[in-house]
């Protein structure tokens, strides 16, 4: 048993998932609306017998962890330790010492981010004795109560002031080495120093709260250097993932559903500020997938203020390109050119009015993207039709599809049935159902499959419901794999391995694959159906499945393998008793 199992074997999922999603009995299973996308239906499913969930909407799957890995943006580690501590679990030793990388990475993050903590609070100290930087926060708008709020401070220039880092660190037991590491300090050939140093800090926190990294930004007029330094990547600090404020922003943002994204540290800071408490920003990069999915756990409407110049508008234009498979309702809010939030705000200009001048980002989009489209050439014209239509076809809502369409074509004046015979996908709702359809199908193989799976859990003789090496040759390519395993599992075991645990072995992608077959039905059966299933499975492939093993029976016999001979002539004979 490892780690993760014991973990898993000493909390309920149910217990777990309830404490984010309402949950309500029926039947086998517990259901409720998904807290991975937007939804009115309840399409979260939850299996206690099998301790695992899936999303029919979604396709959002896995077990307990891996369930609060995804709600609350942590790694499967970070996510299991969250759970041992939520639930006072006492870890036995001897699953301590065999999880010795599980340890060193848990405590090696636990080090990084009490290391972070340390730095923040001490350059939060430090802003206190700098009158310039005080200054420059002061002419940019930022109030002393946003300055504690969001723990701003600085890191004096000099070696006294890298002395002085080193010193305060030690007494907390950390070492210059950890510095280092943290990519706080660099060490050179001839000195040591911080890319930080003069430079105003706004620590980066994730969802929970933890300090995970630092962006720096120079505020002295000569300063020469880049204008903004961000912590390098690492195991605890992935841009794609993090937005600076969401710790801050996730009260209000759960509470009202409306959430506000800007592109930098003082725009969010100065959006809080002014009462749009609910605002995140990104760290230097584009919006990408994975913050859109992160937001959409907790809002159903974004405001998108971008800086009113051409890098915002193409921004945006990213943005709406890559929207649509997050159930947000994205409002973008156009600034006066040469303006962002920050400036606007802390400016004389009434700022209210324009906050509340929305317009939906496909009308921005379009209105953008084929901005002139009239006085444009015929192959300009075709070209901007088509990056409006090829964004369009994101959307998979038939209805929606239709109604943007015709806002497009009243945009550029153009037939509606035109940009519709354009479309590359113009029957989206007869290809959902038929796509729809055949993910519902079951096969014959995955019945016989999913019997044997589940016949391990079951109160009878689960040896009956094993599958064999010669039924593992009537199954197409891409279940071999997942076959192999559990008939290795159930062989190893006396067929008692478990669904839990065959899970453990697979892979996510053949993971949300036997996760869907789970819930999509309930194998119960009987042995005597179990083989009727088996003969009808012998009789759809048995000319191909006999030749096969005669081939391995001569490969078998070249090799001088009598006893695998005797095996594989064993199996043939299975084989042919189930054909008659």
């Amino acid at each position: 048993m490892s780690i993760f199992e014991f973990v898993k074997s000493h909390v309920d999922i149910v217990d777990v998932v309830s404490t984010y999603v309402r949950l309500k009995k029926m039947g086998n299973y517990w259901k409720g609306s998904c807290p991975f996308h937007k939804e009115n239906d309840a399409s979260f499913t939850v299996s206690p017998d099998k301790q695992i969930f899936y999303c029919f909407g979604c396709h959002e799957s896995g077990d307990l962890i891996s369930f609060v890995a995804k709600h609350e943006a942590l790694s499967p580690i970070e996510s299991l330790s969250s759970l041992i501590e939520k639930y006072d679990l006492k870890i036995p030793q001897e699953l301590l010492k065999e999880s010795g990388k599980f340890n060193s990475n848990r405590q090696a993050h636990n080090a990084h981010f009490e290391l972070s903590k340390l730095f923040a609070h001490y350059a939060r100290t430090n802003l206190e004795k700098n009158p310039a930087a005080l200054s420059y926060l002061e002419k940019r708008g930022v109030s002393k109560t946003q300055i504690e709020r969001f723990c701003i401070g600085i890191l004096p220039s000099g070696r006294a002031s890298i002395n002085g880092l080193v010193a305060h660190a030690r007494k907390a037991g950390f070492l210059s080495k950890d510095l280092i590491n943290a990519g706080i300090l660099i060490e050179s050939r001839s000195t040591t120093y911080s890319p930080f140093e003069d430079r105003i800090l706004f620590p980066i926190r994730d969802i929970s709260g933890k300090f995970v990294a630092f962006g720096g930004r120079v505020y002295q007029p000569r300063d020469t250097r880049p204008k903004y330094y961000n912590s390098k990547e690492s195991e605890c600090f992935l841009k794609r993932q993090l937005l600076f404020g969401i710790d801050l922003a996730r009260p209000i943002l759960q509470s009202t559903g409306i959430g506000y994204l800007v592109e930098g540290y003082l725009d969010c800071i100065a959006m809080s500020q002014y009462g749009y408490v609910g605002t995140v920003a990104t760290l230097g990069t584009s919006c990408t997938d994975e913050h859109l999915k992160l937001l959409s756990r907790y809002i159903h409407t974004l405001f998108v203020v971008y800086d009113g110049d051409n890098a915002g508008t193409n921004a945006i234009i990213r943005l709406a390109e890559r929207c649509w498979q997050t159930d947000i309702e994205l409002q973008i809010i156009t600034l006066p050119e040469g303006e962002d939030p920050a400036s606007l705000l802390t400016s004389e200009t009434p700022h209210k009015n324009i906050f509340k001048n929305t317009e939906h980002i496909f009308d921005f989009f379009v209105k953008s993207t084929g901005k002139g489209y009239l006085k444009k050439t015929l192959s300009q014209k075709i070209q901007t039709s088509k990056k409006i239509i090829n964004l369009i076809t994101k959307v998979t809502n038939p209805i929606k599809q239709d109604l943007l369409l015709q806002q497009a074509a009243q945009s550029m004046q153009v037939p509606f049935t035109s940009l519709k015979s354009t479309c590359t996908n113009p029957n989206t709702t007869q290809t959902t159902d038929v796509k729809t359809s055949a993910h519902n199908k079951v096969s014959l193989e995955e019945k016989i499959f999913f019997i044997s799976l589940c016949g391990a859990d079951a109160e009878k003789n689960v040896t009956d419901f094993i599958i064999t090496e010669a039924v593992i040759q009537y199954f197409p390519k891409s279940w071999h794999n997942m076959l192999q395993l559990l008939l290795k599992m159930n062989v190893h075991e006396q067929g008692k391995a478990g669904v839990k645990k065959f899970l453990n072995t697979l892979t996510e992608k053949e993971r949300n694959k036997v996760l869907l077959g789970l819930f999509k039905h309930e194998p119960e059966t009987t042995p005597m159906h179990f083989k009727q299933l088996l003969s009808l499975l012998a009789s759809k492939h048995w000319k191909e499945a006999i030749s096969i093993m005669k081939n391995k029976v001569q490969i078998a016999q070249k090799q001088g393998d009598s006893k695998r001979v005797e095996q594989l002539l064993l199996a043939i004979s299975k084989m042919n008793h189930m054909k008659q």
